[in-house]
């Protein structure tokens, strides 16, 4: 088999792959969801009759667990197993957030690993008699459960002028990033180009500094989901976040659901104890901070990284001493986990210690990698121009995560430190870095020299060079990182690709998919054809 014909046959299958994962489209693709996960982001769920009594079946709704009141649900219950006895269903109709699309029937005899579903969905109107261990069996997702049913942070998006009702969601989990005191309703104006990326730029609302931020980083509109009739260009939306905290869910308050979870986080199984700690992160429960700090001596590692993971969402500085000692750990996926809790807090008396843990690993580089990176990028959040000298240091021994703190903190040493190298390429990241400490400078925009978004080759290192050595005098760093970034997102908006697109339609996957497998069909045509000639 020639090598042409394997080329183009491994080519064919990684396309195979690509389209067969859906990349390129502009809509998420559905997830595998959770037993929890399927109550979240259903817009209904409801305990009912299958009834035939006006010719075509029928869902006669006897109880609503969630969603607007309904007493009859017509449509598509094909799927429904005709060897069905159980005359109550359970249907759970899915939402079209980030296109989940589709219902689910559940006999009320189903059970999953020993926790009887129907509980789960009862949990929902009134979870109070579910705490009962002598009548009710530990489960995780019993605990994940009271997670979602406590947690806040609802979006409401206003509707606009010839426009549905945007589709808001959060770039991450908002419990990751805003602060956990909040108990208000925030309102913000937000500015959304139709044709651009789906990114809502926060320009007025309610709150600032950290709250600011986090708005502004992790609030997004599904394009999917604007109208038909949307015309393009910019265009304010006013959304809301109700960030009070739910006080009581049926019967059980809000306290009672924190003390239930506190005491699963000293189980014996670690995933009860990581389930809790979610579920409490979720409800964002700063009184439940000590008993989370009592884990960190906990000698299982997962428990130990889990715990820091919740301390660093919590922000809370009480910790601080403790996990800084935790940086001399062997174990080091607890030393990554403590380095992104100390950048996640921003206290300074962290850059200090991570420094010098930064100096040690460089001698064990690449064995820590990973742990080095993180600590990079720990150094990043704090933003210290003391650790830019280790953050050099780190660079040039190899350690890709420095360039990103070294663009938010450098000045022109930066430029000399990485055109000193006697490399014939330097990696995408340092490109980016040299082109974001341009964007900070006094230098005009029509001096900046040309980012290509690519790995430097000796031509691009000489070109940057020449371009160092003409603008170094009188060069200055006037603007801030944050500053930079919102220049360069309005000069130059990330677009998204164009709807109906090839790849954007099944069709279009499936007749690529098609022509891999006919490519991969005849290499192994030729190969054999091959093999019979040599016989």
């Amino acid at each position: 088999m020639s090598t042409l014909t394997k080329s183009v046959a491994l080519g064919c299958t990684v396309l195979a792959a690509v389209a067969s994962t859906g990349y390129g489209r502009s809509e998420a693709r559905p997830r595998v969801l959770g037993l929890v996960e399927n109550f979240e982001l259903a817009e209904r769920v409801v305990i009912g009759r299958l009834s035939r009594a006006h010719g075509q079946p029928e869902l006669v709704v006897s109880e609503v667990l969630k969603g607007e009141p309904i007493e009859v649900i017509r449509g598509d219950f094909s799927r429904l197993d005709p060897r069905l006895r159980e005359p109550d269903i359970l249907y759970v109709e899915l939402g079209s957030a980030r296109k989940l699309r589709g219902c689910i029937f559940m006999p009320p005899t189903y059970v999953t690993r020993g926790f009887h579903l129907w509980n789960l969905a009862h949990m929902l109107k009134d979870p109070a008699g579910y705490l009962d261990r002598a009548r009710f069996s530990e489960h995780v997702d019993k605990l994940l459960m009271l997670g979602y049913l406590f947690e806040s942070y609802q979006l409401e998006g206003l509707e606009l002028a010839g426009l549905s009702t945007p589709r808001l969601y959060y770039r991450d989990e908002p419990y990751r990033s805003f602060p956990w005191a909040l108990n208000e309703v925030l309102e913000f104006k937000c500015l959304i180009d139709l044709d651009a990326f789906p990114e809502l730029k926060v320009i007025a609302g309610s709150g600032g500094g950290e709250l600011w931020q986090a708005a502004c980083e992790h609030l997004v509109a599904a394009r999917s989901h604007w109208g038909a009739e949307a015309a393009g260009g910019p265009t304010t939306v006013a959304v809301k976040i109700d960030a009070r905290k739910v006080p009581r869910v049926g019967s059980l308050i809000r306290e009672q659901a924190a003390e239930y979870l506190r005491a699963r986080l000293r189980s014996d199984e670690p995933g009860m104890a990581q389930a809790a700690l979610l579920a409490l992160a979720r409800m964002r429960d700063l009184d439940s901070v000590p008993a989370v700090m009592a884990m960190l001596s906990d000698p299982r590692a997962e428990l130990v990284v889990a715990a820091l993971e919740f301390l660093g969402w919590a922000r809370d500085l009480r910790p601080v001493p403790a996990v800084i000692a935790m940086l001399s750990e062997q174990r080091s996926e607890v030393v990554v986990a403590a380095a992104g809790f100390l950048g996640r807090v921003g206290d300074r008396r962290a850059v200090t210690p991570l420094c010098e843990l930064l100096r040690r690993q460089l001698a064990g580089f690449p064995r820590t990698s990973k742990a080095s990176q993180e600590v990079c990028r720990a150094l990043g959040m704090l933003g210290d121009p003391g650790a830019v000298p280790e953050l050099i240091r780190a660079m040039q021994a190899g350690i890709e995560a420095a360039y990103g703190p070294l663009a938010g903190l450098g000045t022109g040493e930066i430029f000399d430190a990485i055109l000193a190298t006697e490399r014939e390429t330097l990696p995408t990241a340092a490109g980016s870095c040299m082109y974001h400490l341009t964007r900070r400078s006094n230098v005009a925009k029509e001096h900046l020299p040309e980012w290509t978004g690519r790995d430097l080759g000796p031509a691009d290192i000489a070109r940057w060079r020449q371009w160092w050595q003409d603008h170094r005098t009188g060069f200055e760093i006037v603007r801030s990182n944050a500053e930079a970034y919102a220049i360069e997102r309005r000069e130059h908006p990330p677009r998204a690709g164009k709807p109906g697109g090839f790849g954007s339609r099944a069709r279009d996957r499936w007749v690529l998919v098609g022509i891999c497998v006919l490519a991969l069909l005849g290499g192994w045509v030729a190969r054999w054809y091959a093999g019979t000639r040599r016989r």
